[in-house]
Formats: structure tokens, sequence, C-alpha cells
């Protein structure tokens, strides 16, 4: 989408809708997208002469892109930044879910090495059995980021910014709250032993704070209406529960 960009407000619903839309269907035919990031989803350009008018004559020829044996040239796929289509009209503005080639079958698993690790599910990062409701997690942890500039987890410890799992998990527990205990039991015992005290709770990082899902942190630029409207949006599809996870449709 638009990286370091925020949107009209409007946008989360509209690209939540279509996703949803992209994703009912998928595994009502039995596919798992399993990667869900900003980087695969595309505005789609209404007005192709925005390519050929515009975006190529204002763009530099690549001299070691020239074939000899056709006499072309070859045109690298790139962003193409200039294209902004008016976010006020929301009917105007449509998405594509792309990149499957990672997806894999709801009833026949073909990596366990699925999604970007930000934005892996829970039941994913503690090594638990998974079904398709990874994407509705995925979807929900990608949509600030992808709309808001907001990056809900990153697993991220002081002072070197290296990535921890308990770090992780701290985050989400911080932001929906305390992990099920049939939850923890589904996990792998030694990532739940390493990870979780005898109470369920986190092992490290108890110091660590973030502000709530429904804070202007998260919902920065919203109206107030929008903001109430994408933070329960948020909670049905990234419920702790994988079985309870909404698709909303």
């Amino acid at each position: 989408m638009l990286p370091g960009q925020k949107m009209h407000d409007a946008i989360p619903q509209r690209v939540a809708v279509q996703l949803l839309l992209a994703l009912d269907y998928a595994h009502t035919i039995g596919v798992i997208h399993t990667d869900i990031k900003p980087s695969n989803v595309f505005v789609l350009l209404e007005d192709e002469s925005l390519i050929s008018a515009s975006y190529l004559p204002a763009t530099a020829a690549d001299p070691a892109a020239f074939d000899p044996s056709t006499k072309s040239w070859l045109i690298k796929s790139q962003p193409i930044a200039l294209y902004c289509p008016d976010f006020k009209l929301t009917s105007e503005v449509n998405i594509a879910l792309d990149d499957w080639g990672v997806a894999t079958w709801s009833n026949a698993h073909l990596t366990v090495l699925i999604q970007p690790v930000p934005l892996q599910a829970p039941e994913v990062l503690t090594w638990a059995s998974w079904g398709s409701t990874v994407d509705l997690w995925n979807l929900g942890a990608m949509l600030l980021e992808a709309t808001r500039g907001k990056r809900m987890f990153s697993g991220k410890t002081p002072p070197d910014g290296k990535y921890d799992i308990r770090m992780h998990l701290r985050e989400i527990e911080e932001m929906f709250g305390p992990f099920p205990k049939l939850f923890l039991d589904a996990g792998d015992p030694e990532i739940i032993q390493d990870c979780f005290d005898e109470d369920g709770k986190v092992k490290h990082f108890s110091n660590f704070s973030r502000p709530a899902l429904e804070s202007p942190w998260c919902m920065e630029g919203l109206t107030h209406e929008t903001s109430i409207l994408l933070s329960a949006f948020l909670r049905k599809v990234m419920k702790m529960d994988p079985t309870k996870r909404e698709n909303t449709m």
C-alpha cells in the first residue's frame, strides 16, 4: 500500500471489508493465505493511463535493461509513488490481496513457517496447531500498519532492538489481555515453559507497558466514531482463542 502514509479515516473500513471478502472466498475453498502484510496489499489503478501518459515518460530509462536481441527495454516492476486516489471518495478505492505463493491448504499444511514474524498469530508463535483463522489475526495486526502507519508488535527489546519472542508475547498480552489456559496448554511445552510463569503470564518484561488499543497512539488521526469501530473490529479478529475469531462478514 502506501508505506509511511496515513489514509483518510474511512479507508481502514473499506480495506478491511475487501480483505475479508478475499479471505472468506479463500477459506471457503480450503486455502489459507499465511502472508498478509502491507506489501501484499495493492491499491488498484482505476485509470491505466497513469502509467502510459504520466509515469513512463517521467521515468528515466535504464541502459542496462536494454535487450539487443529484441531491441526493447525491460521495465522492472516498481511502486508508482505519484499515484494517490482521492481517499475522500472511498467508493473509488479498491484493493487486491496479492502474493499467494506461500498459501497453503486448510487440511494439508505445506509448511510450518508462516507469516511475517511481527504479524504472527499467537498460536504460530507458540507452535500450537493452527488453521485459517491465522489469516484473521494477520489481517488485524497488519491493518493499523497499512492504513495508520502504526506497527502493533515488534518484539524488539532495549537497548539494542533485538527480537525476543517473550517481548512479542508481552506486547500481545498488554494489548489483548492474559492468554487463556487452554491456549497455553495447546502450545509447545518448551516454549510455554520458557515464556510463561505458572499463572499464565509472560515471565519477562513485567515493567513493559503500552497504550491501549483504543488509545490515540493506535487510532491517531481518526474520528472518535471511526476509532471505536476499528478497535472493536480488531478485537473481533484478534481474539487469543483462534476458534473465537470472527470473520464478521
